[in-house]
């Protein structure tokens, strides 16, 4: 496998550390999770989705198979949910899983699926995903507790968001090299705004990314503090971050090795 610092997003490490200092009982909630909360929610995922497989969904499986092999690790279960908007996230801690919409595997073309799906491998493998149960977990928990919990809540929150958009970003630039295709990768992030692969065609690509420009703009502390309460990055600022990665040096290299 391609070093990882060679798509990584610029300060992932540092970002990364800076929450975990504000994370003491990791351990307790990760063994209450595995006990209890995914416990809780096996008997829905198999009674109200089709869990994808050599025999159904075998498109998304072969896509699947390709990535596990790739980054050389256990392919977790797919599981196909009906819906009428796009999505597709991956959960768990130590066992993973990914939910994808119906709706989404109708309307992407297999190239824009291998994205979708590199980026949910990519969080899994690195962690996020285990990251955003654990800190889902912990929100739960202090929530309950007066004010003190809460606002250790709110630290350690607001230091994993930050974390979370970086890792977005390089997720997003694992899955463009894996599935080796620029216009595959912004057409999902793009398509995932619109909840629309029709509207794409309408869709102008440098007035879109100018309004990554206008975001960095809004510069006060009520925009600010919206902007840090988002655990991924606005649809703008990713494509430009992924165009910007694809012409770059770095990114050119690495392409060629990967």
């Amino acid at each position: 496998m391609i070093n990882k610092s060679n798509y990584q997003h610029v300060g992932t490490d540092d970002a990364f550390n800076s929450y975990k200092k504000e994370i003491g009982i990791e351990g307790d909630i990760a063994d209450i999770y595995k006990s209890i909360e995914a416990k809780m929610k096996k008997p829905d995922l198999l009674g109200k989705t089709l869990k994808v497989s050599e025999r159904q969904f075998q498109e998304v499986n072969n896509i699947v198979d390709s990535i596990a092999v790739k980054l050389n690790m256990e392919k977790p279960a797919v599981y196909v949910f009906e819906d009428f908007f796009y999505g597709i996230e991956s959960y768990g801690m130590g066992e993973y899983w990914i939910e994808i919409s119906a709706k989404t595997i109708r309307d992407f073309t297999p190239k824009e699926l291998e994205f979708l799906f590199a980026r949910e491998f990519y969080k899994i493998k690195d962690e996020v995903t285990y990251q955003t149960a654990l800190v889902n977990q912990l929100t739960e928990i202090y929530a309950a507790v007066p004010t003190v919990g809460t606002i250790i809540s709110k630290a350690a929150r607001n230091k994993f968001y930050h974390w979370c958009r970086l890792e977005n970003y390089t997720a997003d630039n694992f899955a463009y090299l894996y599935c080796k295709d620029l216009s595959a990768s912004i057409n999902a992030i793009v398509a995932m705004v619109l909840n629309s692969k029709a509207l794409l065609e309408q869709v102008d690509m440098r007035a879109f990314v100018e309004q990554a420009s206008e975001i960095t703009r809004l510069d006060d502390t009520v925009y600010n503090y919206t902007k840090a309460d988002e655990m991924m990055p606005y649809a703008p600022m990713r494509v430009e971050s992924l165009i910007a990665f694809s012409v770059s040096k770095r990114g050119m290299q690495v392409r060629k090795e990967f």
